[in-house]
């Protein structure tokens, strides 16, 4: 599914705002992943290594199976948003975002969860750096939260 402009300019305000609130990552990178979703990377410093603080975001349209016109053709998509949150994962089955910073952790969940969105948390596999290809894996979703529960879709409009 291509993304949409509404993914887009979700985009640009949560790194805006990330770039103010975790200023100390060392490198801070926009990028596109091969589904064309806007993905940004925090990394503590400059050459991201394994077991480092390294956090990759993606924001993309939820999928949704019936984006299908009265035709039958693929229309365009006006679906709320997902983030997907991704980190490394230790070997020692600590919890979530191993490797981050208590102050970085709090700040990106509580940035991106203000969007309203869908919030899925990813973990990579220890010894290896978290990337937006850790998003192709399925088994690497841990959790999602919704924003609302009993509208879940309606507060992410």
């Amino acid at each position: 599914m291509p993304t949409n402009y509404k993914a887009h300019a979700l985009f640009a305000e949560l790194v805006d705002e990330l770039r103010k609130r975790v200023s100390d990552y060392a490198s801070i990178t926009e990028s596109v992943d091969a589904n064309g979703f806007d993905v940004v990377t925090l990394a503590a410093d400059a050459t991201p290594a394994t077991t480092e603080d390294i956090v990759v975001i993606r924001v993309r349209p939820r999928t949704w199976d019936l984006t299908k016109d009265v035709l039958g053709s693929a229309q365009n998509v006006y679906t709320p948003s997902v983030i997907d949150v991704a980190t490394e994962v230790s070997g020692v089955a600590t919890g979530i975002m191993d490797y981050v910073s208590v102050v970085h952790a709090l700040a990106v969940l509580t940035t991106c969860a203000k969007r309203g969105t869908r919030l899925e948390l990813w973990e990579e596999t220890n010894g290896t750096i978290p990337s937006a290809t850790t998003f192709n894996t399925a088994g690497k979703l841990k959790t999602s939260i919704e924003p609302e529960l009993y509208w879940p879709l309606l507060a992410s409009q």
